[in-house]
């Protein structure tokens, strides 16, 4: 589990403050020094944690949500952001009545580092800025789950009461194109489709065909021709090289 860290203070209790997740405060304080600055204004934003000289923004879902601050801070500023993968997770399912474990058991779904595409497809335009880091948190999770039928017809009704980091398994730095490159198989065939890249990770089309929109929006690759319906793809040359 993550440890609260000493002599670190939020300037502000705001909304940001009172509604904040457990999950996204065990990242921030994963992420936070003695000395930090957490929940600091700054350009008409609160910042999660402004450290000496870069900012550090936790974002667990949905990046279009922080498209327009990150490109307003990326401007002036280094700027972290950091966002969970879970690689596993733990569904625990509570009573409504009493709060209590009634089961407790591991979700079959796995996460990978290829899942931060559905999100990099979000912000597209600032994937490649200089200022940009991308930080993944690899992590084993629990999912609180309450049986008050109240939730999702695909959970039959139990809602989603938190998500808490258990562990943190590794963290993935992404701060320059090639870190991104580095994620394309060597072994792949020059020109690939979706399809054969699909296979090659082991993952879903949909999920490589977010991969290849955005590689293709840092000029890592580019399309070089067709094969019946497909788009064939091959790494650009000077990154080839």
């Amino acid at each position: 589990m993550i440890e609260e860290k000493s002599d670190v203070q939020s300037e502000s209790w705001g909304i940001n403050i009172q509604n904040e997740k457990l999950l996204h405060l065990q990242l921030k304080q994963l992420y936070a020094d003695p000395g930090d600055r957490l929940e600091c204004k700054l350009g008409g934003y609160i910042i999660d944690i402004v450290k000496k000289d870069t900012l550090v923004e936790i974002q667990t879902a949905n990046f279009s949500a922080i498209s327009k601050k990150l490109c307003r801070l990326l401007q002036d500023h280094k700027v972290i952001l950091v966002h969970p993968i879970f690689i596993q997770k733990n569904i625990i399912k509570l009573n409504p009545e009493n709060g209590e474990t009634v089961s407790k058991k591991k979700s079959p779904a796995k996460g990978n580092i290829y899942d931060i595409f559905s999100e990099l497809i979000r912000i597209p335009h600032i994937i490649s800025h200089p200022n940009l880091s991308i930080h993944i948190v690899m992590a084993k999770i629990d999912e609180l789950r309450c049986m008050d039928g109240k939730g999702s017809w695909r959970r039959k009704g139990e809602s989603i009461v938190e998500k808490r980091l258990n562990e943190v398994v590794e963290i993935r730095r992404f701060s320059c194109v090639q870190d991104y490159e580095n994620l394309v198989p060597e072994e792949l065939p020059r020109p690939f489709t979706n399809k054969q890249l699909a296979e090659k990770l082991s993952i879903r089309p949909s999920k490589a065909a977010k991969m290849a929109y955005c590689l293709k929006k840092m000029n890592i690759i580019e399309v070089v021709g067709k094969k019946v319906n497909a788009h064939l793809y091959d790494l650009i040359s000077e990154n080839a090289e």
